[in-house]
């Protein structure tokens, strides 16, 4: 018998990409993959040593870990790594952000079908 919370899972990533997504273009150094991506958020909240705290929202993207393949080779995202999405002649560029304490992106499924990257605005 078939695993079907996977198979749901499986089915919500294929339906996320199909319709709820936008197409960017991943890069590392000077490789790069056209890939789709869905726009989302992480609540970000930093203490000091003397109580003060800062919050924000980081911008992430959700996309298929199998989708991000740099030189014939499946990788996972690092620090650094740009994200540019284009609109006619605008194009925003996202660079991959190390979250202290959560790495710079996490499995949005207990499958590892889809990534969640974090990542900063760098250019609008």
């Amino acid at each position: 018998m078939s695993d079907m919370i996977k198979t749901g899972v499986d089915w919500l990533a294929n339906q996320m990409s199909a319709f709820a997504s936008q197409t960017v273009t991943y890069s590392r150094g000077n490789d790069s993959v056209i890939i789709n991506a869905t726009f989302g958020s992480t609540d970000l909240s930093i203490a000091d040593d003397y109580g003060s705290s800062i919050a924000g929202k980081v911008v992430d993207l959700i996309v298929a870990a199998a989708s991000l393949v740099l030189d014939g080779k499946e990788i996972k995202p690092e620090v650094g790594d740009k994200i540019e999405l284009t609109d006619g002649s605008k194009t925003t560029t996202y660079e991959v952000l190390d979250l202290a304490g959560d790495g710079c992106y996490r499995f949005s499924d207990s499958y590892g079908i889809g990534l969640r990257i974090h990542t900063k605005l760098i250019n609008n």
